[in-house]
């Protein structure tokens, strides 16, 4: 498959009622997927989802209509690039509740999860009730202490852009050649 996620960020907001909201943004190269599929958490309604800067309506895989609420595949229509060409954003807000936030509490994060493309990277900023105390993050991600280290997050990103770039400049194709020539110019 030549569609991937270079980049993933996730803005996750909730309060002490278990009522979250959330923007996921992901950064999509993509050359053959006419759709990306995403696991919706149960509970959670999407209110806007965009592509490439233009609105779109996500589908329930399981119907075939317009997606209203969670605990399902949805399907979000995709832009297929050319060679050369630079990756662009799908954006989706989504929100739902939890259980209310008890003393001692195990919260699972609703995140959605991609199923048919791969993330290279994501970024997670919540923002948590101060009346709590937070500890103990399970799985594979991990805290930054800085906006330095997660400045440096999207520097790597930004220089995988350009290195891809590059590769584009050397290519022997002219169209990939001027399609990154004027892209790069955006950087």
């Amino acid at each position: 498959v030549e569609a991937r996620i270079l980049l993933a960020q996730t803005v996750f907001v909730i309060d002490e009622n278990g009522t979250y909201r959330s923007q996921q943004t992901y950064y999509v190269d993509n050359r053959t997927e006419p759709y990306m599929d995403l696991q919706l958490p149960d509970g959670a309604r999407v209110w806007t989802a965009r592509v490439a800067g233009e609105p779109v309506k996500p589908f329930s895989v399981a119907s075939g209509t317009t997606l209203s609420t969670g605990g399902t595949t949805v399907r979000i229509p995709l832009v297929k690039t050319a060679a050369g060409d630079r990756d662009y954003q799908v954006e989706l807000k989504y929100a739902g509740r939890l259980e209310p936030l008890g003393i001692v509490s195990i919260v699972d994060f609703p995140f959605l999860k991609t199923l048919n493309i791969q993330v290279e990277e994501s970024q997670v900023h919540l923002y948590v009730p101060e009346s709590h105390d937070w500890a103990n993050f399970r799985g594979s991600m991990r805290q930054l202490h800085s906006d330095a280290e997660r400045t440096a997050s999207f520097a790597r990103y930004k220089a995988r852009q350009i290195a891809q770039l590059r590769k584009f400049l050397d290519s022997t194709d002219d169209y990939s050649r001027l399609r990154a020539i004027s892209r790069g110019r955006a950087i």
